[in-house]
């Protein structure tokens, strides 16, 4: 981040039960969600892109708790949302609570749960 500038880095963190996953999501790290983002966020962090994998492609409500855990103990983090976020319903509910961004799911694009004129 010194060498970029903590505007230009977003950290990627997957995760299942606040456990790290890496490698496509087979490999469970014995890395605390918390924890890792608190490292880098002591470093100055900004922006992060997290996916709650047990809400990836099942048609499940996006992680708010999750989101709303993250946001109280990071006050000046950037969450990129991802995951189960399916409808304007959801967009509406996220951005409520102070969700700087998200990706939402292909279902929405495609109509299976919502048309986008809705």
């Amino acid at each position: 981040m010194i060498s970029y500038g903590r505007e230009k880095i977003i950290l990627g963190v997957d995760s299942l039960e606040h456990q790290i996953r890496i490698g496509g999501w087979l490999k469970k790290m014995k890395i605390d969600l918390i924890k890792h983002i608190a490292y880098y966020y002591e470093r100055n962090l900004k922006y992060i892109k997290n996916t709650d994998i047990s809400r990836k492609s099942l048609f499940e409500d996006p992680p708010v708790e999750l989101y709303q855990e993250l946001l109280a103990e990071f006050p000046n983090l950037q969450v990129l949302a991802k995951g189960g976020v399916r409808n304007i319903t959801y967009i509406k509910t996220l951005k409520k609570i102070g969700i700087h961004s998200l990706v939402f799911s292909s279902s929405y694009i495609s109509k299976v749960v919502l048309p986008l004129k809705d």
